[in-house]
């Protein structure tokens, strides 16, 4: 075996952040941080605590990190697990990937066999004891128990076995080459990667007793719809935190939002990925307000399962009622571009194929070829009461009916839409995400059969993406996605329509603990450098 801290150099030419599609949660509920913002300053400054107040735009549903997939539950998962690996702070990028539970790794020439060496010392919250190799054992064999039903059990597909060799040591064995697999062992994100304590777990109870990490904050108390309080761990094995407490409070209202961080109520805040309102945050001289990668995807899912979806010439007239360009002048060239693939530009793998073309004469036409000269009315779609969803949804209808395409569209709550999504009861699904920033990665999960996001049902490329995921030459990897890009989008099962920056938002007298670059993340993380002045 080698010893290196990264990977054999045939691993790691290209390969980067995993980050599945990501839907957002929301919910009807609004909880303000104080209803007396003067009165918790007081008690703050006679305790001497330093509290971080955040705003969330969503709602959470499952705050299990094998499970959280949306924005919201990552937020208050993210400081609360650590991982083996991490992506180094303020960053989401492959290069940037160094030990978080594992102080240094081996891998085998054959690229099989990764031993992995773990911190001595690391506590577990709450008096549960010293992490070890068995506890991490424990926690990637119940992500890959397919009794459990983690979505994200797919990350660690190519795993044979995981062995506890000493009690620091942890050897994981490989069926076969994977060359992203490192990513599935990064906290930080949905791949599963987050270690859990197993006598928390099978315990059971409310979420505060049961989701024991080992990261910088704990979970004090979660109220569904409203909040959750964190409070620092002191004994963190990269030191004490500055902050005391973390409290993240549900303010789904933009305006609300605005008005709880001018007040000082807030003082961090997802912001809108709209060029207008950044640039009128950006006037307000107690905020900073900047933009980060990786970028939001903004595209629309054709449900090849429902007709008459099925019909090849039905999705090519409504890809072809689409113009890209008016989101784009909408929210600002700063802010938006649209996309030239299924893949964003940042992506390894990415190819500049083009964007569909706008052309509501030609959506006509094919409409009339396949039997419907004088329009047609879809089933009806669903779409999520989130505010930077309503008006693109709205958008999409409009640009539909102009073509002659009736759709009747509901708005709805996000848990009803997540279980239209996932149960095939919605035929055109408009989603914002991010993506993996390996294409291997991303293209298995949205467009391969067995994919967790694929909401088209597309399978035509599935062995081409399965070689793709197995490829260690570079230029046959790009090969390979290319091709699987171009079968895709001659199939029209997906519209990409643009992609955003992120967007965050805090008051001057929060110091994040690092640059921030980007986050694979909605928001930028909180660490235990993060402080508050």
């Amino acid at each position: 075996m080698k010893k290196t801290k990264g990977l054999n150099k045939l691993l790691v030419l290209c390969f980067s952040l995993i980050f599945i599609l990501a839907a957002c949660t929301t919910t009807q509920t609004e909880t303000s941080p104080s209803n007396d913002s003067t009165d918790t300053s007081t008690t703050e400054e006679s305790s001497g605590e330093k509290v971080l107040r955040v705003s969330m735009t969503a709602a959470p549903g499952n705050l299990d990190p094998h499970f959280s997939s949306t924005h919201a539950e990552l937020e208050i998962i993210q400081p609360i697990f650590n991982g083996l690996l991490r992506y180094k702070p303020g960053t989401a990028d492959f290069e940037t990937i160094e030990g978080d539970l594992a102080e240094s790794w081996d891998v085998s020439e054959d690229g099989l066999v990764w031993t992995f060496h773990l911190r001595e010392g690391v506590q577990w919250h709450k008096g549960y004891g010293e992490l070890t190799s068995e506890d991490v054992k424990w926690s990637l064999e119940r992500v890959m128990d397919p009794e459990v039903g983690s979505p994200r059990a797919s990350s660690f597909k190519f795993v044979d076995s995981v062995e506890a060799t000493d009690t620091y040591t942890v050897t994981i064995t490989l069926k076969e080459p994977n060359p992203s697999f490192i990513l599935s062992l990064v906290a930080g994100g949905v791949s599963g990667g987050a270690i859990v304590n197993k006598d928390a777990i099978e315990a059971g109870g409310e979420d505060a007793d049961k989701l024991i990490g080992t990261g910088p904050f704990v979970l004090e108390s979660y109220t569904p719809g409203e909040s959750a309080i964190l409070v620092k761990n002191s004994d963190y094995f990269r030191g004490e935190p500055k902050i005391d407490r973390v409290e993240r409070y549900i303010m789904r209202d933009l305006a609300a939002r605005e008005v709880a961080m001018d007040r000082g109520d807030i003082d961090f805040s997802y912001g809108e990925p709209d060029g207008m309102w950044f640039d009128q945050r950006s006037k307000n001289q107690d905020l900073t307000v900047e933009t980060s990668g990786l970028p939001m995807v903004w595209s629309i899912h054709l449900n090849t399962t429902i007709e008459p979806l099925n019909d090849i010439r039905v999705r090519q007239a409504i890809a072809h009622a689409m113009n890209p360009n008016d989101l784009v002048a909408s929210l600002g060239e700063g802010i938006a571009k649209p996309m030239t693939s299924v893949l964003t530009n940042n992506v390894f793998g990415h190819s500049d194929i083009g964007a569909y073309e706008y052309n509501p004469e030609k959506s006509k036409q094919l409409l009339a070829e396949a039997g419907y000269p004088n329009g047609l009315k879809l089933p009806e779609s669903l779409g999520p009461n989130i505010p930077a969803y309503v008006p693109v949804n709205n958008y999409i209808v409009e640009q539909l009916r102009q073509v002659g395409i009736e759709m009747p569209f509901q708005t709805v709550d996000t848990p009803t839409w997540i279980t239209a999504l996932y149960g095939d009861q919605s035929a055109v699904t408009l989603t914002i995400g991010l993506q993996a920033l390996h294409g291997s990665v991303q293209l298995f999960s949205s467009y391969h059969s067995e994919g967790a996001g694929n909401f088209t049902h597309y399978n035509k490329s599935d062995s081409l993406i399965e070689q793709a995921e197995r490829e260690l030459d570079e230029g046959k990897s790009l090969e390979l996605m290319k091709q699987i890009q171009e079968e895709i989008l001659a199939d029209y099962v997906n519209v990409p329509l643009l992609e955003t920056v992120q967007v965050n938002a805090w008051r001057n007298n929060v110091d994040l603990g690092y640059e921030l670059k980007a986050t694979p993340l909605y928001v930028a993380p909180i660490y235990e450098t993060t402080d508050i002045k």
